[in-house]
């Protein structure tokens, strides 16, 4: 016996038998003498003689063996099982009845290695035959069901192993209860005691208790009182309260740490049955043994030491473990029983942690965060997330379930879109509940072909996380929804049908009957499931006609076509491949037309065959063979088979909208974009279009290179799996973009009279692609066109289209409708104006009055750009859900001497644009003589129109600003700008002032922007404030790093200026910095020598 435990102390890898031999061959002799092994692979038999298991040789062995451990430590882990890792033993039989544990046990750490290992028993309840262990083997064995045991099967199955104990050990009455057998057994009942009471089995339970009971001799020891406590337990769990504290009363001196587990026990009993005052009162008692046992007086800190399996863990308080789950179980009954007021479930959990001061938890936060949902108080919900962040807490996959349920609920769709982007940016893992709430919220917006994508993208993560140790099962909540659908039309859901049968099939399901069921309502499933048997067949046909029509002729038809047969031949001999083959339709269009004909005819003849025999429609066939091919990305033979079939046959298969935008789908994948066009005006021009995209999500790579996305679910290897999207416009975004890079305005005129023609409903992201592809052409006018067009159907327009709009203002010399969109985008649409046209409108401003008090003017805007920079205040009650965390920007300091001459506009009750002493010093009169009109003379009520407006932007960007400062929001960070529903406390913490509109707020400044007010200001002469924007250029510390940090002229500016000022020292630094950023040759770097040169060739016009 001894030597068993020697050798299954050490669990030998058996997955490399040839370790289990090493050990057998270094003690050869000892083995042949007294044990029986079978070296094949895997431990087949093994017996011991009994006689020999002494301590002496035990310890000689394990003192031999010493020096093999460290040989091959990688390949040994602690025995899971001390006795099963190898067979058990008996006297009473011979060795040929005995029947030994053949299979290695794994390692056990989930449920799933659990019952594959019980499954190597091939246990049924018709045999009842087991594998004769020994009393350890049992004890480990139901301690691991004990731990890991979650479904109720595991309780008829232990009743089973009890049997086979009895049956090899008897009952524990006879025996003699003084020896250690007993003992064994005893452990061994108590434990299979437990598992019947975890499952509320109490007839087992009782049969059990009662045996226990008898063979007991010594009364009141711990273990008959921790029988008494499975008892309560299993009653408790049954519902048969009276007969729980009918045990309770039996055992109400026994130890804390098992009175805890039976209060636990009924005080779920309880809540189940709604009597949470009874459940606050065994809560209570709970609460104090907790409370005694974390003193330093009252009943002694109980901790048992538990080891498990493979883990030794560390020393436990069960007392506290079983107050927190008692607690957990009252929070989360409280919480979701929406009669219970909010209040009492904040003073339950808020006594838990002030009175109890019981350590945070993650789930006790998602509890409360759940009832606030669930009484749609999303605001009280926010400040449970904050205390989170303030603990150290982050949210986890649960609270965004919560979040987006609560969302989906109350019909937020935008505040879907941004929750799952922060998931997509956070790469937080989504599982079963988020793809089913995202399904619903999709399923109430009518958005069936959303479904689609996050059932697929649903089954590609349950493939990507499922690990060798647990067997992947799909949600049978999920197959149940997509059926639902699948009922009504089976042509749309065929490819999700089909998964889902198969995955049912193969017991990938759990409750698998719900899924049968639901298939069962489908009408005609089998013969329509059968019918795509008929399509995959052709594909082997098509490969032997391919074969045969250009490998078996030698006749050369010219001299192209010769050398790209003879490639193709020396392609399928070296590779084996047919019809794949990239060069198979050049091929067939370069052969003969009696060649051709001859391939279709003999397909058609076949396919009629085909057609009779399976009684479907020859023509229905070929366009499923078709949508097949292309699914499959066989694309070069579908191109031959449809261009035979549109040549030489009689079917009509061209109006058929699923192989139009199959053939739409191919021609864009091999970017062949004039037959994608040429596709897409028969889909316009089809009596009964059927308008829209099926590829929505397969093409991204054409509008972003390199970004291959997850390949959308009907691209698979089954037929008639093609069902098609609702309307989408990316096929015209391909397109028009592909012209627009061409530069040919008349393809992009033409495919936007097909996106008109289409009567799709036009908004922001179709105008975008237009106005992009109109301005890439250069067609500016357009551009304006597009964008009045918008501003007539309402449609908000973007900060890109404006950037797009304002270019093609300027461009046209329309410089006031530049300051009209951008009063219109921050007033009305109330959407952010980026740098690029910011820099426009200083262009327009300064070009009609290029004057001292336009640059003034301008120069207050430019306070506003780079002010905009404000951190976030970590102690700020400013809330945002999910918490982001955001770069602090760094602060601007303004070093210079003059800086102090700019009015910083912080008194918001006098005019912004005020004039002080101190800006009449910067603006002196030195330069009075440029106050006039250069660019020639405008209308006075224009000009003051233009400053007025000018005034009212301003003045609205600085009230934002002033704004946001007092919520301390993040200006600098775009995605928080548009955040909506936050608020700031007061000193006091009480009230609450809540924004609920966007703040438009001033972008950042750019290298452009200084380089223009250092320009403008250079034009006016004043060569002081060109030095201030060089300055306030240098100390500026942008938020993101621009592409280049100086620019020449910009360097060149402050070096002229330097020079007119008469600081050369100055002015040497700048050339010095020209010459290290490579903006002067050096041949010419003496400054002395060259700067005047410089100058003539690069400022005559002000010379």
């Amino acid at each position: 016996m001894t030597l068993i435990k020697l050798i299954t102390a050490l669990e030998i890898n058996t997955t490399q038998p040839w370790t289990f031999a090493k050990l057998f061959k270094n003690h050869k002799n000892f083995f042949q003498n007294n044990c029986t092994f079978d070296p094949n692979p895997g431990i087949q038999s093994l017996s011991y003689s009994k006689d020999i298991a002494t301590n002496n040789i035990s310890h000689t062995i394990l003192k031999n063996t010493t020096a093999l451990q460290t040989d091959f430590t990688r390949k040994i882990r602690f025995c899971n099982f001390k006795a099963l890792k190898v067979c058990s033993y008996t006297t009473t039989r011979p060795f040929q009845e005995q029947k030994f544990l053949n299979t290695p046990t794994p390692l056990i750490t989930s449920e799933y290695s659990l019952t594959e290992f019980w499954n190597t028993f091939e246990i049924t309840k018709e045999t009842s035959s087991f594998p004769i262990l020994s009393k350890e083997g049992y004890i480990n064995l139901v301690k691991y069901i004990l731990e890991f045991g979650t479904v109720s099967h595991w309780c008829s199955d232990v009743y089973l192993l009890l049997n086979s104990f009895r049956k090899n050990y008897g009952y524990y009455i006879e025996e003699n209860p003084q020896t250690d057998n007993s003992e064994l057994s005893k452990l061994f009942l108590s434990t299979v005691l437990e598992i019947f009471a975890k499952y509320g089995d109490v007839r087992k339970a009782e049969e059990l208790f009662k045996e226990l009971r008898n063979g007991q001799y010594i009364r009141g020891n711990s273990s008959s009182k921790q029988n008494l406590i499975s008892m309560v337990i299993a009653y408790a769990k049954n519902g048969n309260l009276p007969v729980a504290h009918k045990y309770l009363n039996q055992c109400q001196n026994a130890q804390t740490n098992y009175l805890s587990r039976a209060y636990v026990a009924l005080i779920k009993a309880y809540l189940i049955e709604k009597q949470y005052y009874i459940a606050e009162r065994y809560l209570e008692k709970i609460a104090d043994f907790y409370c005694s046992s974390n003193s330093n007086f009252g009943i002694k800190r109980i901790i048992s030491k538990v080891v498990h399996a493979n883990y030794n863990f560390e020393l436990q308080d069960q007392i506290k473990i079983q107050f927190l789950r008692g607690y957990y179980c009252y929070l989360f009954f409280l919480a979701f029983d929406t009669k219970i007021p909010i209040s009492k479930v904040e003073f339950s959990f808020e006594k838990f942690l002030r009175i109890y001061q019981a350590p945070v938890a993650h789930r006790f936060y998602s509890i409360v965060v759940d009832a606030c949902l669930l009484r749609n108080l999303k605001e009280k919900a926010n400040d449970y997330i904050y205390q989170m962040s303030l603990n150290g807490i982050s949210p986890d996959i649960r609270n965004y379930n919560s979040w987006i349920k609560y969302y989906v609920d109350n019909s937020l769709w935008g505040d879907i879109k941004k929750i799952t982007s922060i998931l997509d940016e956070l790469k937080i893992q989504k599982n079963n509940v988020t793809f089913l709430h995202l399904m619903y919220a999709e399923n109430k917006k009518n958005n069936l072909w959303i479904v689609k994508y996050y059932f697929w993208e649903y089954v590609q993560s349950v493939s990507d996380t499922s690990s060798s140790d647990a067997k992947k099962y799909y949600c049978v909540k999920i197959f149940s929804f997509i059926l639902q659908f699948a009922v009504k039309d089976f042509n749309y859901w065929r490819k999700e049908i089909y998964f889902i049968v198969e995955a049912a099939n193969q017991f990938l399901v759990k409750r698998s009957i719900v899924i049968y069921s639901l298939l069962s309502q489908i009408p005609k499933i089998q013969h329509r499931l059968t019918f795509d048997l008929v399509i995959p067949s052709f594909v082997k046909t098509l490969e032997y006609l391919t074969n045969k029509l250009f490998l078996s002729s030698e006749k050369k038809y010219s001299s192209l076509n010769n050398v790209l047969i003879q490639n193709y031949k020396l392609e399928l001999n070296k590779n084996k491949i047919s019809i794949l083959d990239k060069n198979l339709h050049e091929l067939f269009l370069g052969l003969p037309q009696d060649k051709k004909i001859q391939f279709w005819n003999e397909f058609s003849l076949i396919l009629n065959k085909k057609s009779q025999k399976s009684q479907f429609k020859a023509h229905h066939i070929l366009v499923n063979l078709l949508i097949y091919l292309i699914s499959t990305k066989r694309y070069n033979i579908s191109f031959v088979l449809y261009s035979c079939a549109i040549q030489y046959s009689s079917y009509n298969i061209v109006n058929f909208s699923n192989l139009q935008y199959s053939l739409l789908h191919a021609y864009l994948e091999q970017k062949n974009y004039l037959l994608a066009r040429d596709i897409l005006k028969l889909i316009v021009d089809s009596p009964k279009p059927s308008y829209g995209y099926p590829l929505s999500n397969v093409l991204n790579n054409h509008l972003k290179p390199g970004d291959y996305s997850y390949e959308v679910p009907y691209l698979s290897e089954n037929a008639l799996i093609v069902n098609f999207f609702k309307p989408c416009i990316k096929v015209y975004t391909i397109l028009l973009k592909h012209a627009a890079n061409d530069y040919n305005l008349s393809q992009v005129k033409l495919i936007w009279s097909l996106v008109i023609k289409s009567n799709l409903s036009l908004d922001t992201k179709i105008y975008l692609n237009s106005i992009k592809a109109h301005s890439l052409c250069g067609d500016n006018l357009s551009v304006l066109g597009f964008y009045n067009d918008m501003v007539k159907l309402n449609i908000k327009p973007s900060a890109v289209i404006l950037n797009f709009v304002i270019k093609a203002a300027y461009m046209c010399a329309k410089r006031n409708d530049i300051i009209n969109i951008i009063h219109t985008a921050i007033f009305k649409y109330k959407i952010f104006v980026s740098t690029i046209s910011f820099n426009y409108l200083i262009k327009t401003i300064f070009l009609y009055s290029p004057t001292f008090t336009t640059l003034q003017l301008l120069n207050s805007l430019l306070n506003i750009m780079i002010n905009t920079g404000n951190p976030i205040d970590k102690n700020s009650q400013k809330i945002f859900f999910p918490l982001k965390t955001c770069n602090k920007p760094k602060n601007y300091q303004l070093n210079d001497e003059n800086g102090h001459l700019i009015d910083k506009l912080e008194d918001q009750n006098t005019s912004i644009f005020k004039t002080t002493p101190l800006e009449n010093v910067l603006f002196q009169s030195s330069s009075s003589n440029y106050n006039k009109e250069a660019y020639g003379s405008h209308s006075p009520g224009i000009k003051r129109k233009l400053i007025i407006t000018f005034k009212a932007i301003v003045r609205q960007l600085n009230k934002n600003k002033s704004i946001s400062k007092k919520t301390n929001s993040n200006i600098g960070n775009e995605s928080i700008l548009h955040s909506s529903y936050c608020y700031n406390r007061d000193d006091r913490g009480n009230t609450k002032k809540y924004i609920k509109e966007n703040l438009v707020l001033a972008q950042p400044p750019n290298l452009q922007t200084f380089t223009l007010f250092t320009k403008y200001a250079l034009i006016v002469k004043n060569y002081n404030l060109v030095i201030y924007f060089y300055k306030l250029f240098e100390n500026y510390k942008p938020d993101r790093v621009w592409e280049r940090k100086v620019n020449p002229r910009i360097l060149g500016n402050a070096l002229y200026s330097y020079i007119k000022l008469g600081k050369h020292a100055e002015a040497k630094c700048v050339w010095n910095r020209m010459l290290a950023n490579d903006f002067i040759e050096n041949q010419k770097s003496d400054f002395d020598l060259h700067h005047k040169d410089f100058l003539n060739l690069h400022y005559k016009w002000l010379i």
